[in-house]
């Protein structure tokens, strides 16, 4: 923990560098080699809307595979600034890639569920990229760099920041069986303490938890 409160960590593996300013959240800010991963901001759900949520081609993986409107992807926006300002780290992160362009390329999510059935200490994690940045390993490496440094080192440590009162124990994440990308990254990189199979949101899926 640095003197401005900003934890830092470098790690091998794509060169992770994060910043966690603990009272100041939406400064969070976690490098890669190729991407910067921020909070999410107003300015941003332009590009959630036509890029990822409203994109008929990116959305076909993605939960119950129905385009958002934009509107609702309006409200989601407003609801995960909120979380920020709050001081809460759950909730959503845009991916930029550190080239010359600096184009927004996806979203990461981390979700601590308030409903009745949530497990209490486990939270969930969603990822979508851009179909033209997809088969290249911008989707590996951001979301690597979340679940093993940022959220292990960071959230999964940190007593402040509760998952139904509980300190963040496990995350989990979801697969469709016919997407072999998102199977492989989260079996070959993330492991996964556990998995199994059941139907959610209509559709027969992967179900990992990875262990804190």
């Amino acid at each position: 923990m640095t003197r401005d409160g900003q934890s830092k960590n470098s790690a091998r593996d794509f060169n992770v560098i994060y910043t966690f300013p603990e009272n100041n959240i939406e400064q969070t800010k976690i490098e890669t080699a190729r991407t910067i991963i921020r909070p999410i901001k107003m300015e941003d759900q332009f590009f959630i809307w036509k890029e990822l949520y409203g994109n008929r081609e990116t959305m076909k993986f993605y939960h119950d595979r129905i385009p958002r409107t934009l509107k609702r992807v309006s409200s989601d926006v407003i609801g995960w600034n909120d979380l920020f300002l709050q001081g809460i780290p759950y909730s959503a992160y845009v991916v930029i890639s550190k080239d010359s362009s600096s184009q927004k390329i996806g979203l990461i999510v981390i979700e601590a569920r308030q409903e009745h059935d949530a497990q209490p200490g486990v939270a969930q994690i969603f990822y979508l990229f851009a179909q033209k940045f997809r088969g290249n390993g911008f989707g590996t490496e951001s979301v690597n760099a979340f679940v093993n440094y940022f959220v292990k080192e960071q959230l999964a440590k940190n007593q402040k920041f509760l998952v139904q009162g509980y300190s963040l124990q496990a995350l989990e994440m979801s697969a469709l069986l016919e997407n072999q990308a998102s199977i492989k990254l989260i079996e070959n990189h993330l492991k996964p303490s556990s998995m199994k199979e059941e139907e959610r949101y209509g559709e027969k899926r992967k179900i990992y938890q990875i262990q804190y």
